[in-house]
């Protein structure tokens, strides 16, 4: 099992940009094609804002973008997020998971080489 990586919007930017990863689409590649990872809107909740408390539990989560605004009926506002009569700070982003193999073995070459099994899963959050 592959556990997902949330990258900050800011910190996924700067990636590609100094070329370390390339996007196309839904897909991060690594540079030279080593690794791919499948990647979804995401944002990570850092705290409640208006003190009406979480009722949802978010504070502290990673969460799909597609499951705050479809199933929460929430609203994204650049760094805050208002659900109900909550509102909470947030980090925009996304949500990265290893899809397919990586070249290589561990130990051989770069050392951030590894495999990862193919799965068609949507990342467990």
């Amino acid at each position: 099992m592959t556990t997902p990586i949330f990258l900050p919007q800011a910190r996924l930017e700067a990636l590609v940009d100094s070329g370390v990863l390339e996007l196309d689409g839904d897909t991060l590649v690594l540079a030279g094609g080593r690794a791919r990872y499948r990647v979804l809107e995401a944002v990570r909740v850092l705290s409640e804002e208006v003190s009406k408390g979480d009722v949802q539990g978010l504070v502290g989560t990673v969460q799909l973008r597609h499951r705050l605004v479809e199933e929460l009926g929430g609203e994204l506002l650049g760094t805050s997020l208002l659900v109900g009569d909550s509102a909470f700070e947030v980090v925009a982003g996304v949500l990265a998971e290893p899809d397919g193999e990586m070249t290589g073995t561990p130990g051989e070459g770069d050392p951030h080489t590894w495999r990862a099994a193919r799965s068609s899963k949507p990342p467990r959050i």
